[in-house]
């Protein structure tokens, strides 16, 4: 009865405009002024073979994995896997009863669910509070209002891999949609018997509703793999073949609005997030016993705004945020008996924030963000954070425009840290960041587009595991320098892309690992009446890693070139040639762990 009345009301509301859009976390004035803010073409997604290789054709963004069946890390401009916050239609995906700190999987998400994807950049905890040390990753499914009614897509290659998506919209007007979709994907044979599935079913309702534009969305995803244990040596070096068993449910459901706009335009979002994981580990000998662990967490989210025009250039919000975690943490060592190292914890965070931004008019074109924030972590104290930015043109009538923005951010320890009854410490403090960045961005004739930045970031009181104390502890502070430039040129019927970044990294010696001193690529694009291609190639230098077998390695540079080829066979229907790590060039990113190496297929494509 209720979704009923909810669907009448939309059909009755005014159209929704097109270019309007739910934004994360309510209505805010955060922009490219605020942060450095990169919006990835959807087509990546459409193109590449998972998130991640959508996600790393920019310059701020690594992914390594411990072979083609672990899950995923994100490092953003550097930073630590779990600095960075991670969101899907608003809800936070980051899990603190994670041993890796809240590091978010990646490889549960399908590329056919994505509809677009926007990095922000830097210390952000002005606009996401705990969690976003290092910027913010914002993957949002695809709009209903925009999508194919129909849309469906099979892909098989070498080795057994095989996967299946389906989109449609069965409720579409000028003023509502709804959108179903299901995916389902397995890995097929990977080395040393290792394997990994995924499937995942959603649904996404956008429209108009009380004077504003609402967003609903719901999805569970469950992820399985058999893989070997982190540092255990993989396939080439561990000393057990056994492997690694998981099961991981992930459901995430949000509702967003923002007002239509009025002197006081008001916003709200809620979200919740619950992820289960269940996994047997085998012993890594000489140091890891074998374990067992099943783990629930559930995080409830609730924020409303409301934004008003201040002066002429001037506007203003204020807002406030409530969060609730809960983990639950059941499990075992095996040190010639099961030792119990179950915790459970929760805790709840209230926040405050308000902005300004000022924009250009006319010949004035300077634009201005101040932001700031206060969140009261439960048990902690009050973390204030804030963000200002500016951008100003090189002259006035010019695309050529100078910007600079500096911003702090925090992170309270995980639940895993504080409380895992074996290695965890209550004592820890919050980790902090403080980011800067200055650089250029310019229009380019033709459509394309140009920047280039320098941007630093301090980070102090790291959390780590010290063997002296085998206990989490804070360490020093971290020092990572970056230089990144990107160029977009459309030429035709292609399109180019080029990005190359230089990182240095100023840790104490093993704080860090995993970080390439440089990275580059390309991409390129083409679409004809019969034809669609498209190809991306990464290269980045070496890095240290490490593992029980080596300790800490250097591992060898590596590179990869994904391709895609389709023709169209009929209105909406692309048959296509697919080729991952077509060189077989990438190399291991973990001591022991082997790529698949090349891997060929077909892909079939239809869509009304």
């Amino acid at each position: 009865m209720l979704t009923a009345t909810i669907v009448m009301a939309l059909a009755q509301g005014a159209a929704v405009p097109k270019d309007d859009t739910i934004v994360v976390l309510g209505e805010r004035l955060v922009d490219d002024t605020a942060l450095a803010i990169e919006r990835i073409d959807p087509s990546r997604f459409a193109f590449s073979p998972d998130v991640a290789a959508a996600l790393t054709n920019s310059p701020s963004v690594e992914v390594i994995t411990n072979g083609p069946a672990a899950r995923t890390e994100l490092f953003l401009r550097g930073g630590d896997s779990n600095f960075a916050a991670v969101s899907l239609d608003g809800v936070q995906l980051n899990d603190v009863t994670d041993n890796r700190g809240g590091a978010v999987d990646l490889s549960a998400i399908a590329p056919f669910e994505v509809g677009n994807a926007v990095l922000r950049k830097g210390a952000v905890s002005v606009l996401q509070g705990s969690a976003a040390l290092s910027g913010h990753v914002a993957l949002e499914t695809e709009d209903p209002l925009t999508a194919p009614t129909f849309a469906a897509r099979v892909r098989a290659a070498e080795g057994g891999l095989i996967g299946g998506n389906v989109g449609w919209s069965p409720l579409r007007s000028e003023a509502i949609g709804l959108r179903l979709t299901a995916t389902a994907f397995d890995q097929g044979d990977l080395p040393g018997g290792q394997g990994a599935s995924r499937a995942s079913l959603g649904a996404k309702m956008t429209g108009a509703l009380a004077a504003g534009q609402v967003t609903a969305s719901v999805r569970h995803g469950r992820t399985e793999r058999e893989v070997f244990p982190d540092a255990s040596g993989g396939d080439r070096l561990a000393a057990s073949p056994d492997l690694e068993e998981s099961e991981a449910n992930l459901t995430t459901a949000s509702l967003r609005y923002v007002g239509d706009e009025r002197a006081w335009t008001p916003s709200f979002a809620l979200s919740y997030l619950r992820r289960s994981d269940d996994r047997v580990s085998p012993a890594v000998p000489p140091q890891v016993p074998a374990g067992t662990t099943d783990s629930t967490y559930q995080r409830f989210s609730g924020v409303a705004t409301v934004r008003t025009q201040l002066r002429a250039q001037w506007q203003g919000l204020v807002g406030a945020e409530v969060t609730h975690e809960d983990g639950d943490v059941e499990g075992t060592l095996d040190y010639g008996g099961p030792l119990p190292v179950g915790f459970s914890q929760e805790r709840t965070t209230p926040s405050v924030f308000a902005e300004a931004r000022r924009e250009p008019r006319g010949a004035d074109g300077a634009s201005v963000y101040l932001g700031v924030r206060a969140d009261h972590v439960e048990g902690g104290q009050l973390v204030p954070t804030a963000r200002a930015g500016i951008t100003v043109p090189v002259a006035i009538g010019t695309d050529t425009e100078l910007f600079a923005n500096v911003g702090n951010g925090f992170k309270a320890p995980s639940f895993f840290a504080l409380s895992d009854p074996l290695v965890g410490n209550p004592d820890l403090e919050d980790e902090r960041s403080v980011s800067g960045e200055a650089g250029l961005r310019s229009a380019l004739p033709g459509g394309g587009d140009a920047a280039l930045s320098v941007h630093h970031t301090r980070y102090r009181n790291i959390i780590d595991f010290d063997w002296e104390t085998f206990s989490q502890v804070n360490r020093d502070s971290v020092e990572i320098t970056g230089v990144e430039g990107t160029l977009t040129q459309p030429l035709g019927r292609h399109e180019v892309a080029v990005f190359a970044t230089l990182l240095d990294v100023d840790a104490p010696e093993g704080a860090l690992l995993a970080r390439p001193d440089w990275r580059a690529g390309a991409s390129w694009r083409w679409a004809s009446d019969r034809f669609k291609a498209y190809a991306s190639y990464k290269i980045r230098s070496k890095i240290d890693a490490s593992s029980v077998p080596t300790g800490v390695a250097t591992l060898d540079g590596s590179s990869r070139l994904d391709g895609y080829l389709g023709v169209v066979v009929s209105e909406g229907l692309v048959l296509a040639l697919t080729g991952d790590d077509v060189f077989a060039s990438e190399n291991e990113a973990a001591p022991g762990f082997s790529p698949y190496g090349r891997r060929v297929g077909v892909r079939l494509d239809f869509a009304y």
